[in-house]
């Protein structure tokens, strides 16, 4: 059984409560189990869902068939072999309850919690369920307001991840908007190694594949700066990835695409063929340095960019696949553009990617 992704709210917002208007908040709340259902439904737009196109909205519009759909993909993280009815059942009467409270109260009481996004936008991060009823039945809607800095900070809490905050209760990697940073991480050299690759690989148009992606900032580089295409994210830790979906909706990073895998097995028939590769510090945490080789040969179609780990040399079994040219140091680190010595090594195609767990890495 997977471990339960903690909730982000775990305070309300400090500021005033104030009276929303439900028509203009978005769903905010996707997590590393549901974010292929939304993405699924809503293509590109999958980091902008209104409340109006919410499950929740439907089932209290009268549609349970696709509330139940839902909950099937959202509790996953805690039934790995598949929600039961019966749970779905139980969350379809917690709603039916929390109708009846409501219409006995004459409204909403609790304020629901809110974040404006660094575009504007305003994001439901707690309170999806009352934030649909008081549209679906035209009632006023108590809220409270957090700063995006703040949500993002709650995002990233992972203090039982080594590679979340468990060490000096800082991220792994610092969390960005555009060039600004809005919270500390331990690696805060990010920005500095996206500007050697922009400078030695053009991204715009192209497709990524993040191995180890962590919070997913270098390939939220990739997209927001470099006008990659798309970029798929691949990381060990659902709480992690639910952290970096979450951070990809308030930042509306809509060309993410999230792959919860474990680097240390065979997943090549579960990740994507893309254009360019990043493999960054990952190799020390995994056991079969072969088959990561194998997977950079048969799924970077141009290119990997390598990154060592501090005061190493490249890996043999890369150095022995690849041809390499430095384009960079990151202090310790050395940064390495990775071109194959045979032509046509990627598969042609590929089908689009099922999720699959495993073991976290920490690029």
């Amino acid at each position: 059984m997977a471990t339960e992704v903690a909730s982000v709210s775990d305070e309300l917002g400090s500021g005033p409560t104030f009276l929303a208007d439900p028509g203009e908040l978005y769903f905010a709340q996707h997590h590393a189990y549901t974010v292929g259902y939304f993405q699924s439904l809503h293509g590109r737009d999958w980091t902008r869902v209104h409340v109006s196109q919410t499950p929740h909205f439907a089932f209290v519009s009268g549609d349970a068939d696709s509330y139940a759909a839902y909950i099937g993909h959202s509790w996953r993280r805690r039934f790995s072999e598949g929600v039961p009815d019966a749970e779905i059942e139980q969350r379809c009467s917690e709603f039916d309850r929390l109708l009846s409270d409501v219409t006995a109260a004459g409204g909403i009481l609790e304020p629901v919690l809110v974040c404006q996004a660094p575009d504007g936008c305003l994001c439901v991060v707690d309170g999806n369920h009352r934030t649909a009823v008081a549209l679906a039945l035209g009632l006023p809607l108590p809220a409270r307001k957090i700063s995006a800095a703040e949500y993002a900070r709650r995002i990233v809490k992972a203090p039982d991840e080594r590679y979340g905050t468990k060490r000096r209760d800082m991220p792994y990697q610092t969390i960005y908007h555009g060039r600004e940073p809005l919270v500390p991480g331990r690696r805060h050299d990010l920005l500095e190694r996206y500007d050697a690759i922009a400078k030695a690989l053009p991204l715009a148009g192209k497709t990524i594949l993040d191995l180890g992606s962590n919070y997913g900032m270098s390939s939220y580089f990739a997209l927001a700066l470099g006008n990659a295409k798309e970029s798929h994210l691949v990381e060990h830790s659902p709480k992690i990835t639910t952290a970096a979906v979450r951070l990809a909706v308030l930042l509306n990073c809509a060309g993410a695409r999230f792959h919860v895998a474990d680097l240390r097995e065979d997943v090549t028939g579960a990740l994507p063929v893309c254009d360019i590769a990043f493999s960054f510090s990952i190799m020390a945490h995994i056991g079969s340095l072969e088959n990561v080789v194998s997977l950079l040969r048969s799924h970077a179609r141009e290119a990997v960019v390598f990154e060592t780990h501090m005061n190493r040399d490249i890996e043999p079994p890369i150095k022995d696949a690849f041809d390499r040219t430095e384009i960079g140091r990151l202090g310790e680190r050395r940064l390495f553009l990775l071109t194959a010595r045979t032509a046509g090594i990627a598969r042609a195609s590929a089908e689009e990617p099922d999720e699959v767990s495993g073991r976290e890495s920490s690029g």
